[in-house]
């Protein structure tokens, strides 16, 4: 459909929308709609579209991770309103554990086969880029604490590191809900991000798994690695907030002597170590797209 734009004045011009979009949402004359630029688009909404929206979800029949990734991928979409129906009262018990790693939801209503999560956050935009560096910092921070724990030789804290991951990939569902929400700025790059925050949620199960390894093994490392790895993700967390070719440059090559470090490391480590490192390649290639 296309539609011919009136120019009104010098600094405005406005296009008519369809009647039948109008009528559809019962627009009436003065009634507000939303207006979001997106790059080389201009999409309008009405008001309706912007109230809350309500999704059923029955997860009597998953278990495990499952259950996990059901919810998660109702919460990612952006419903503010999730009525999942349970199977007994223990896997309703569950959601009061399920729903911490919600950012903004709280149990609205309780049952025996029914609980009924809530954003409590309402409508209120927030940056990407904010919520990015909050990933980034939890990063740095299970990193740091990791190679406190391998300089006092704590393998048991080490071991137990997996449960940090869990924080991580709930901000990176609450970044990808905020883009499908409200969108990403530029639209062009809406993929990418996702695709990038994707990679940021492995980059951070594979260092949890490389921990855990090191903690099991109890693998006499030292800390050098480790805080090399700490470095690497400052980095890459200030080149994400400023792009630059010598940042990217800079980048590569602590990388590779990262890897080089890990030549030297026993078998068990090793490989977990470089998963960790090609993960830091294929973020720095995103980078490359982002501001390609």
């Amino acid at each position: 459909m296309q539609r011919k734009l009136i120019q009104l004045s010098p600094s405005t011009a406005v296009v008519s929308m369809p009647s039948s979009w109008v009528k559809a949402n019962r627009l009436k004359k003065g009634q507000q709609v939303s207006v979001d630029v997106q790059d080389n688009r201009v999409v309008v909404a009405a008001e309706s579209n912007k109230a809350e929206n309500e999704v059923k979800l029955d997860i009597s029949k998953l278990e495990g991770k499952l259950v996990w990734i059901a919810i998660d991928a109702a919460y990612i979409a952006g419903h503010d309103s999730i009525i999942i129906s349970t199977k007994d009262a223990a896997q309703a018990a569950l959601m009061g554990k399920v729903v911490r790693y919600f950012p903004g939801m709280m149990i609205f209503d309780e049952r025996k086969n029914m609980v009924h999560f809530k954003s409590i956050a309402g409508q209120d935009r927030e940056d990407v880029g904010k919520i990015l560096s909050r990933i980034f910092n939890l990063d740095i921070s299970m990193a740091e604490d990791a190679a406190g724990m391998i300089k006092s030789r704590d393998y048991s804290s080490l071991a137990g590191m997996k449960k940090r991951d869990y924080a991580i990939n709930s901000y990176i569902s609450y970044c990808n809900r905020q883009i499908n929400k409200f969108g990403f700025s530029p639209f062009s790059k809406t993929g990418v991000m996702h695709t990038y925050l994707k990679l940021l949620e492995m980059l951070a199960d594979a260092m949890s798994a490389l921990f855990v390894e090191i903690g099991e093994n109890k693998a006499g490392i030292g800390t050098e690695p480790v805080n090399m790895l700490a470095e690497l993700l400052k980095h890459l967390q200030a080149m994400h907030a400023s792009f630059s070719n010598e940042k990217l440059i800079l980048s590569e090559e602590k990388r590779q002597a990262a890897l080089k470090k890990a030549k030297s490391m026993p078998s068990v480590v090793r490989h977990p170590y470089s998963r960790v490192m090609e993960l830091f390649f294929d973020l720095e290639e995103l980078e490359l797209q982002m501001n390609g």
